[in-house]
């Protein structure tokens, strides 16, 4: 517990922090984001409200010369429209009042190391109160170029007959320097109608525009947060500053790389959405955990639910994809997918179910992908889908000790409708692979040709004479035990999927393969194993 003054408390989860510490030493230079991770989370603790596990709050105490507004009335929310706020300011709306309008915010430089907080008031036993607007090329709360704002506890919508581009939270800066430190928390967005198949709109979206001066925002913590009903994308970064001249990242105009920095995206929960769920471009390391994402994702156009775009040191953890089907000849329909013009790109203890196929792969430029440890269930045509046909530029492709089960029919391992979609120098090695409902095929086999080494693979139910390595039954201990929404954090969580004692798959994994200390169960990884699984195996008798 951290205490402020005599009567601010603030608990802080250091448990999960030191979770996080703990499933980053397989990399041992991916360890310094802890440090950054943690002062995000700390700095947006200190700075805001005391929130309970209803998301009720309590406001902070004022800082000396800052003013407090308190909203209770509309014509409240009106007198807000021409103030440009200073550092340490609060931005209170009572709790069970509706508001209409945008609240497009600014800022002076009075206190400039100090957050703006936009958030509640009033009775716990109150709704949260709601802000909505047909706003057009806005969000309904709208920052440009400037940082220091946390923004919680608020319900908004965007909402209008004739879908046009809009959002529900829209952060944006154009050719002006480094803005730090967002929060937005707890926050329920919904019926946001822009431009159904443009992810520069939707949810909530950070976009940095501009050409001559590198700009770039440090410090945004996207935690808890409601999002559904959406026409665009739940949640989106991006900058147009993502390659140096001499990158070879294929972007259209590679002007430099001012990446964002610290960029956490946790907790949320985004359904309903026109297309993505989650987007993480243009950003260093930035670190995507315990979101919940589905169902209904992509409803109108394709997209896959979650994916990394021009990013470097990606960490996608802990998080759940499902509900992202459509016909087996979409594209872009995975739950989770390693973009392109991306380098060291970490997917490791996610849950994909329900969807068209588990994990997405760019042929595209991309140097480092790493798929570890991640359990796919009833995913319905595939486990693999390699994007850009055409393409030949990846390298350092690796997916080892994951588990894939699927009871559906004449699945094929690598999705292979439409164009030619054969996987390129890929290392696959000590998977699990049930095809439970038979009638599996490769749908384009992983030839060394090709550059790929599937080796030390359990598979059972892919019709292949020529496939007769490793086919005894993995025996897991509960197959089809999976469940939706689930609490990534309960160590019992997908339990089915550990592996009975006597199992084939025990011991057997090829040393070397994976660093890694603790299995999809953080539980500590005591033999060699093939498959999520890193136990001695359970009494399943």
């Amino acid at each position: 517990m951290l205490k402020f003054q005599d009567n601010y408390v603030i608990a802080i989860n250091f448990d999960v922090l030191r979770d996080t510490w703990m499933h980053m030493e397989f990399q041992k230079d991916r360890c310094r984001r802890f440090a950054s991770f943690a002062l995000v989370a700390l700095a947006g603790l200190c700075m805001s409200s005391c929130a309970n596990d209803s998301g009720k709050s309590r406001v902070p105490v004022l800082a000396e010369g800052a003013t407090a507004y308190r909203v209770s009335t509309q014509s409240d929310f009106d007198a807000l429209k021409p103030i440009v706020f200073s550092g340490g300011d609060q931005i209170l709306f009572e709790r069970g009042r509706s508001f209409d309008g945008v609240l497009s915010l600014q800022r002076n430089h009075v206190r400039p190391d100090s957050v703006i907080t936009v958030a509640d008031f009033g009775s716990a036993d109150e709704a949260r109160p709601v802000i909505s607007a047909d706003a057009e090329g806005m969000g309904i709360i709208d920052i440009r170029d400037s940082g220091g704002w946390i923004i919680e506890n608020l319900e908004l919508s965007n909402q209008s007959a004739i879908r046009s581009e809009r959002h529900g939270i829209f952060v944006t800066a154009t050719d002006s320097g480094t803005h730090k430190n967002f929060v937005i928390r707890n926050c329920f967005i919904h019926d946001v109608t822009g431009v159904l198949d443009d992810f520069n709109n939707g949810g909530i979206v950070f976009r940095v525009r501009g050409s001559t001066v590198p700009t770039k925002f440090d410090g945004v913590l996207i935690e808890d947060n409601e999002i559904r009903n959406i026409s665009g994308v739940g949640i989106r970064t991006k900058s147009t500053w993502e390659a140096d001249p001499d990158d070879p990242r294929g972007v259209d105009n590679p002007i430099g790389r001012h990446a964002h920095l610290n960029v956490v995206v946790r907790g949320n929960r985004v359904s309903d959405v026109t297309r993505n769920a989650i987007v993480i471009a243009s950003a260093d390391a930035p670190l995507a955990e315990y979101n919940v994402m589905g169902p209904r994702i992509a409803t109108e156009t394709t997209g896959n639910t979650l994916y990394n775009y021009a990013t470097d040191d990606a960490l996608i953890q802990y998080n759940e994809a499902f509900g992202n089907h459509g016909p087996a000849a979409d594209k872009d329909r995975g739950g989770f997918d390693a973009d392109y013009n991306s380098r060291n790109t970490v997917f490791q203890y996610n849950y994909s179910h329900d969807n068209n196929f588990a994990f997405a792969i760019m042929r595209k430029y991309g140097d480092g992908i790493y798929f570890h440890h991640n359990i796919s269930v009833n995913d319905r045509f595939g486990f693999f889908h390699y994007g850009f046909y055409d393409d030949h530029a990846i390298s350092n492709v690796v997916v080892s000790n994951n588990t894939f089960y699927s009871t559906h029919p004449n699945m094929m391992m690598f999705m292979n409708y439409g164009p030619l979609r054969e996987p390129i120098d890929t290392t696959i090695v000590d998977n699990i692979f049930v095809f439970a409902g038979g009638g599996a095929s490769w749908g384009s086999e992983p030839t060394a040709e090709r550059g790929n080494i599937f080796d030390n693979n359990i598979v059972i139910g892919l019709e292949d004479p020529n496939y007769v390595d490793l086919m005894a039954d993995p025996l897991i201990s509960a197959p089809g035990d999976g469940g939706t929404e689930i609490d990534m954090a309960d160590p019992r969580r997908l339990s089915g999927y550990r592996l009975c004692a006597g199992s084939p798959a025990i011991g057997t994994g090829r040393a070397g393969d994976n660093e890694v200390q603790t299995d999809f169960w953080d539980d500590e990884i005591t033999t060699m194993n093939i498959g999520a699984y890193g136990g001695d195996g359970l009494d399943c008798e």
